[in-house]
């Protein structure tokens, strides 16, 4: 109220001068609010009538985060019924009344969103937040959908992207239960046909989808998926969700909508873009999201798969690592640090005697990793129990059908090259293609899954951290004060700090064997991805991509990290050898960081030795991303 009156309102001003002895002496009342809520929701949808819209706008956010603060006193401090009055006072008084205010609000955080200072949530960035913190607010039993978000945000899917990622990383508001859950549901929804569908439909309201071939709309799915990728790589998405999964007590359900919303960016042989993006965020950061949250998780998901829903969960879950490791079959880092994971998992389905077909799931995922080759160390009790997993499967009375491969298709995921050598071997007759793609399955529908209340969502405990005196000395491993991992940020007492250039860096038991154990072998990203072969341009945008959605679609190649595929602006540097690459190949230092802690100190262009203090800072490049961005945006 102060800083609406500051900004000349009168009536800001009037209200303070009369409720400051009140105030002093009874506290916040509900009256108060109820004027507060007013005053501010004339600022917010209005201004003061000698200024411009561009004028008002500060004063308008400032008016928009007071109404905020009145809901969040409210609901911490009075009865339900009085926070109800004062939030259906917002929706009407605000929300349904200020679209050239959201609209403006929205172009303006859009341009503003890709520019430096961004990342930390400028006065521009901060109010799509409290739009969306008043809205889940206010519409009570109808929660605001991922469509609702695409329009309020003028259809600009980083802008949803990057705004949900922002309310991932904060704590819970008062009074909103459930934050990171509904967080979670919303980012799910932006991944889903219906969302491709409105954005369609918004940037072309006379088209008839009867018109529009099946290719073109094949086509326009693929770009979708690679905008909202290019975001969860740009906004450190699966960065901040897995910092929301450390204490959420709804970890489960939330890691259900996560494994959803990469089913739908991943599943399909035409995703192999986005696949590539997030398989590799997702294997230089395994130690962090697979074992702490995955691995647990799909073991929570075993013990209940006797359930119909808990066995579609199954086999989405292992379908979606499928195709993760479908798209990056050259690269051995998902499969490797996938392997000792599936086997456990195929074993304890086994053992606990459940459904063929979830078996069957988890049985490919092991081919696709290849956890059934006896090549690799950790092969022998999977090994030892597979003939008789084998035996079982083949003579399953679910599995006697005269149409070739048909009950392994509706199970299996996708499997790489290897994977069908190996289940081939076994004897198993597959169909021509395994993996059900986004929108195909029979995984069940949002209506499906159990909501919050419901006992089927657990508060998972992680691994045990306990393993004998024998492992810890051979991994070389020193007991010490707690401290925190660097790769995995949790907090043990038995580990290392790693070497030459990552010496100021203390890693757990289990990290520490990460890269100790990683490949010999030279690792090296393929053509495909250190050397696009096709120009990132126009053409790989289509029309209802709009807002800094599209700056990420089309920006050169030369302007991304050769790993992450985000844009070069934190601290781009370039290896010795990026001269040898028929493309120029800069790499954001901290990923690089991650690919050599993971190659064991390879060069991702080489596969060579890489010395990290011969690494060069390129500032350059951060300079010319923004100078491109403000030549688009002029343009």
């Amino acid at each position: 109220l102060r800083k609406a009156a500051t900004s000349g309102s009168r009536l800001a001003a009037e209200v303070l001068e009369q409720w400051e002895e009140p105030l002093a002496v009874d506290g916040i009342s509900e009256d108060f609010l109820g004027i507060a809520i007013i005053v501010l929701a004339q600022c917010a949808i209005g201004g003061e009538e000698t200024q411009s819209v561009i004028d008002a706008l500060p004063t308008r956010r400032d008016a928009l985060e007071g109404l905020e603060d009145c809901l969040a006193l409210a609901s911490s401090a009075m009865p339900p019924d009085s926070v109800g009055r004062l939030q259906a006072s917002v929706l009407e008084r605000t929300l349904s009344k200020f679209d050239q205010t959201a609209d403006l609000i929205a172009s303006m955080s859009s341009a503003s969103l890709l520019m430096p200072g961004s990342s930390s949530l400028s006065s521009a960035q901060r109010a799509p937040q409290v739009i969306l913190k008043l809205l889940l607010r206010c519409l009570g039993p109808k929660d605001l959908s991922g469509r609702e978000l695409l329009d309020l945000f003028r259809g600009d899917v980083a802008l949803s992207v990057a705004t949900l990622t922002d309310a991932l990383a904060n704590p819970s508001p008062a009074g909103l239960r459930h934050w990171h859950l509904r967080i979670a549901k919303l980012l799910q929804q932006l991944t889903a046909m219906d969302s491709l569908v409105f954005l369609v439909q918004r940037s072309d309201p006379s088209l008839n989808f009867n018109d529009v071939p099946m290719e073109e709309f094949a086509s326009r799915r693929v770009v979708h998926a690679r905008a909202i990728a290019l975001s969860f790589v740009q906004f450190q998405t699966l960065d901040r969700a897995a910092a929301a999964l450390q204490a959420s007590e709804q970890r489960q359900a939330i890691l259900t909508e996560i494994m959803r919303t990469l089913h739908n960016l991943v599943a399909g042989h035409s995703f192999s873009e986005p696949g590539k993006l997030l398989s590799r965020v997702l294997a230089l950061d395994f130690a962090r999201f697979g074992f702490r949250f995955f691995a647990p998780y799909i073991r929570k998901v075993l013990e209940a798969s006797e359930a119909s829903d808990s066995a579609k969960l199954l086999r989405m879950s292992c379908s979606t690592l499928s195709w993760l490791l479908f798209h990056t079959e050259g690269e051995r880092f998902l499969a490797d640090s996938l392997r000792p994971l599936a086997a456990e998992w195929t074993l304890r389905c086994d053992r606990l005697g459940q459904a063929p077909t979830s078996l069957m799931a988890l049985l490919g995922l092991c081919a696709s990793c290849g956890a059934l080759s006896s090549d690799w160390p950790g092969s022998a009790p999977l090994m030892a129990q597979l003939p008789a997993i084998s035996h079982k499967l083949q003579n399953h009375e679910s599995c006697q059908s005269p149409t070739l491969g048909s009950p392994w298709r509706r199970c299996l995921g996708p499997l790489t090259a290897r994977g069908s050598e190996d289940l081939s071997s076994l004897g198993f007759v597959l169909p021509e293609e395994c993996g059900f793609e986004a929108g195909e399955s029979d995984y069940g529908s949002d209506d499906d899954m159990d909501s919050p209340e419901k006992d089927g969502y657990m508060l998972l405990d992680g691994d045990s951290d306990e393993e004998g005196e024998e492992s810890q000395k051979a991994l070389g491993m020193t007991e010490g004060p707690p401290r925190f991992c660097g790769e995995c940020k949790r907090c043990y007492t038995v580990g290392n700090f790693g070497e030459g250039y990552f010496s100021t860096i203390w890693y757990c038991r289990r990290c520490w064997g990460i890269w100790q154990n990683a490949p010999p072998e030279e690792q090296g990203l393929g053509p495909a991805q250190a050397d696009p072969s096709e120009d990132l341009g126009v053409s790989r945008c289509t029309p209802e991509q709009q807002g800094a959605a599209r700056l990420l679609l089309i920006a050169p190649s030369c302007l991304r990290c050769g790993i992450s595929g985000q844009l070069l602006q934190e601290a781009p540097v370039r290896v010795p050898d990026a001269s040898q690459a028929s493309c120029e190949t800069a790499f954001e230092r901290h990923w690089l960081e991650k690919w050599h802690r993971r190659s064991k100190g390879r060069c991702p262009l080489t596969g060579r030795p890489l010395n990290m203090s011969d690494v060069k800072a390129a500032p350059e490049l951060a300079e010319e991303v923004q100078s491109w961005i403000r030549n688009e945006l002029e343009a």
